[in-house]
């Protein structure tokens, strides 16, 4: 036998997969998608041969990962989970939405993910447009990402702020507001026509390239597509593509993408209406094929000490401070006010 012939591992003659290991069990997926039926989150269709027939019913493996516990996020808010060490010395917020692997094996879902480029991409210059007019704000930097991961097995959209201690409260505000303006706004079409073309020419410039790639970053990414059930292409191909679907697309589109994606963060502590307001014509402003969602994971990273003035110590308490300030003594519901708040 090929290794590609080669079967999985199974037990029992394949009836039930291999007993799960003990110290590494499979990981148990919450995803942030409150629409559940919505076609970005499909599985590939049987068609394809990827799949398995409805009167066969699943194999064993898909049958063994469904009962892991794989399942839609219910509409509830999140806790924020609090982590203090005295080797921190800046504070970080990372707001994580996990949602099921979005294949991109059509020309409207090579569509859709150019763009979440591009939201991402307009969303990352905003932000980072306050380092210059907020000097006096000691904003370290904001990251934003939204990808596919063969190795969590899911698609996970992330927001990162790094800030100084003393102004954690500042910097969580110009996040929050500047994502909740751009869903009541959206992206401007001025904003649109300079990324779009940017992401084109830096696809243009990859397809032209695409001879000097190393062979082990192609092998990289081919086992990557594979794995995510996405269409295998070569750079030139992509490019060609691309540009095939970037005529097709409107700027209302590309509005409505950017609040499927964002409303995890705007629309924070409102999960409930979200989910109740799904089929209405509320609903209707986000991406037909997405839908709203909510975040999964919130992880602050904090200093264990701050001095009077907010600036982080590495040290411990020492008797003449009297102890820790706000900062140090940061409750769930304080950092859930801030966020809901704005």
């Amino acid at each position: 036998d090929t290794f590609g012939d080669l079967p999985a591992k199974m037990a029992d003659g394949g009836a039930t997969m291999a007993a799960r290991h003990l110290v590494r069990p499979p990981v148990r997926h919450v995803y942030g998608n409150l629409d559940e039926t919505a076609a970005a989150y499909a599985p590939i269709p049987a068609s394809l041969g990827t799949t398995f027939d409805e009167e066969d019913g699943p194999p064993a493996a898909a049958s063994a990962a469904t009962a892991a516990g794989s399942t839609s996020s219910n509409a509830f808010t999140v806790k924020p989970s609090i982590f203090r060490h005295p080797l921190l010395h800046e504070f970080s917020i990372n707001m994580f939405c996990k949602l099921p692997i979005m294949r991109v094996r059509t020309l409207d879902d090579l569509k859709r993910s150019f763009i979440g480029r591009i939201v991402l991409s307009v969303l990352k210059f905003r932000l980072n447009s306050h380092f210059a007019g907020e000097e006096e704000l000691k904003i370290t930097s904001f990251d934003l990402d939204f990808s596919d991961s063969g190795r969590e097995g899911c698609t996970v959209t992330t927001l990162t702020v790094t800030a100084e201690p003393k102004h954690w409260k500042e910097a969580v505000q110009i996040a929050v507001n500047e994502v909740r303006r751009m869903k009541e706004f959206g992206v401007t079409k001025s904003e649109y026509k300079h990324y779009c073309e940017a992401l084109l020419r830096d696809s243009r410039q990859l397809s032209e390239q695409a001879g000097t790639v190393p062979s082990i970053d192609n092998l990289d990414f081919v086992m990557e597509s594979d794995a995510l059930g996405h269409v295998v292409m070569d750079q030139k191909q992509s490019h060609e593509a691309l540009e095939s679907v970037v005529g097709a697309i409107e700027l209302d589109e590309v509005n409505a993408y950017a609040r499927s994606i964002l409303s995890y963060i705007s629309n924070f502590g409102k999960e409930e209406e979200m989910k109740m307001q799904l089929g209405s014509e509320e609903a209707a402003s986000f991406a037909r094929d997405m839908g709203p969602t909510k975040a999964t994971s919130i992880v602050t990273c904090i200093p264990a000490y701050v001095d009077k003035d907010g600036a982080s110590i590495s040290t411990g308490p020492s008797p003449s401070r009297g102890g820790q300030n706000s900062m140090g003594q940061m409750s769930h519901d304080e950092l859930e006010a801030i966020l809901q708040e704005g």
